[in-house]
């Protein structure tokens, strides 16, 4: 080729370039994949040679995916019969399955245990394991398995306790506190106190506890310790123990080792809360509201979060109500309500509703009509329900209020917030409400309907469809959670449900039932 102009110079190098780029593409590629396949050999030489060597196993299955499964299977499974008697090549591909959250870790890590039956490893991973196929007296069994074979680890001890919901509640303090003396500063400890503070309703005893957990862990700080702090602090704030709060913050600042930025930022809106009582208290009620618009709960430069916007809201509405403006108080509560509704909110929104002489059914009215304008129309769904094969669409629940969960066997949350679910599910009829899990991982299939048989769990269990736009369902985190009025709209998003605020999707539910 003969460059007689720089264009035909330049067209030839883009020639040459296309053709020999795939080539050297496709070069590094057998290169890579060559290599790979150099390290297996290597590896699983070692193995042969060292059968009981964790170390190699973990180097050799650090190569694999969860997608080389039936390779990695099938080699497993000859190892096996070529070892019969070594319990850490079982161990190895169950810790491997289990740890990717898949269902056939069971298998080799019941080999493993029946082969060691001191592994408290392994019996720790099938109790994790039995929950996710929905199975808690396993749990619960695999558990003391593991407290057996290990008594000295304090984790085991502490979860194990926590399994033992018919336990009364005298007995389970006691053994809470035992656990506290027994794992004195230890997170186990520290745990164990925050437990027993969180769980109980009466104030006092739960400022007892937090303050033995201050008293007894800010030397050695463990991370139950911190949680625990932050907790007790966001707790005195809700309580309008404004003075207390800002003290344990102070003494927080002179113990804590790291996140001292957090605990400065949790002085500064303690003081604001102060400050606004003292203003109150001398009729000051536009300067208080001026610090109380000023107040962040976030800050991100330490990262801190004070959890009291309820609180906030509410004390907000009180003194704006202070200053005659009662309809900007009423406001700011249904605005609020419609989002998260709760009984502190409705009673201070009716509150203020009767001084302004409205009725209920008008309240009612401006909180459905809040609700519709921050709605929007849920997409069309089409999943496989597991049990029947049956196709579930949307469309077919037209007239009742749609609960939709996404989930997945392995998402400890996901279980967590279920029995909260049913809790509130209970209280309503399947004519009224339909109630949908959404597994959102294929490859758990298999833990879904053991799951569903050994809880009880009354859901319809779905399969996702990985090929289908759910728009308005997007997201990647788990639970997702939605709920949809009776004419397809989505209502609330992406909310989670614990013991505190089970009641904000019971008020849902009912007043959506009732529009």
């Amino acid at each position: 080729m003969s460059f007689n102009s720089g264009m035909n110079k330049v067209l030839y190098i883009l020639i040459m370039y296309l053709i020999t780029f795939p080539l050297s593409v496709l070069s590094q590629t057998g290169t890579i994949k060559s290599n790979l396949e150099t390290i297996k050999t290597k590896n699983t030489a070692l193995i042969e040679k060292f059968p009981d060597s964790i170390k190699e196993h973990i180097s050799f299955l650090v190569n694999f995916s969860e997608k080389d499964s039936i390779s990695l299977i099938r080699q497993y499974d000859k190892w096996i019969n070529k070892f019969p008697k070594s319990y850490v090549v079982p161990f190895a591909i169950g810790e491997f399955f289990y740890k990717n959250e898949d269902p056939r870790a069971k298998k080799y890590l019941l080999r493993a245990v029946s082969l060691k039956p001191d592994l408290d490893e392994g019996w720790y991973f099938l109790s994790v394991d039995a929950l996710r196929w929905g199975d808690y007296d396993l749990n619960n069994y695999y558990l003391k398995k593991a407290i057996e074979a290990d008594p000295k680890n304090s984790d085991y001890v502490v979860e194990y306790v926590g399994l033992l919901k018919n336990t009364s509640k005298d007995k389970l303090d006691s053994l809470y506190l035992d656990i506290e003396l027994k794992f004195r500063n230890t997170e186990a400890g520290a745990s164990a106190l925050f437990f027993l503070a969180k769980k109980n309703d009466n104030i006092d005893i739960q400022r007892s506890y937090y303050d033995q957990l201050f008293k007894r862990y800010s030397i050695s700080q463990p991370p139950s310790f911190r949680i625990g702090m932050s907790n007790y602090f966001t707790s005195l704030l809700n309580w309008g123990a404004y003075k207390d709060a800002f003290q344990l913050a102070l003494d927080m600042i002179y113990v804590v080792d790291r996140n001292k930025l957090e605990w400065k930022h949790k002085i500064k809106v303690a003081k604001c809360f102060l400050d606004v009582k003292k203003l109150l208290a001398e009729r000051k009620y536009t300067e208080a509201l001026v610090m109380l618009n000023h107040i962040k709960l976030t800050d991100n430069l330490s990262n801190s979060n004070v959890y009291v916007q309820e609180s906030l809201l509410l004390l907000k509405a009180e003194v704006t109500d202070l200053l005659n403006n009662t309809q900007s108080a009423y406001d700011s509560i249904v605005v609020n309500y419609s989002k998260t509704p709760s009984d502190r909110l409705r009673t201070a929104m009716f509150g203020y509703a009767i001084k302004l002489g409205k009725d209920s059914s008008w309240v009612k009215q401006e909180i459905c009509t809040t609700r519709q304008a921050n709605s929007e129309l849920a997409a069309d769904f089409s999943f496989q329900e597991y049990r029947s094969g049956n196709k579930v669409s949307l469309n077919d629940f037209k007239g009742k209020v749609v609960l939709l969960t996404f989930w997945f066997p392995g998402c400890g949350p996901c279980r967590t917030e279920f029995p909260h679910f049913e809790s509130v599910m209970k209280k309503f009829s399947p004519n009224q409400i339909a109630y949908i899990g959404v597994n959102g991982l294929p490859n758990q299939d298999d833990y879904v309907i053991p799951f569903i048989k050994s809880t009880g769990y009354s859901f319809t269990a779905v399969r996702y469809n990985l090929n289908q736009d759910l728009k308005t369902f997007a997201g990647g985190e788990y639970p997702r959670n939605y709920l949809i009025d009776k004419n397809g709209r989505i209502i609330a998003s992406k909310f989670h449900i614990n013991k505190d605020n089970e009641r904000m999707l019971e008020l849902l539910i009912v007043e959506l039932l009732e529009n």
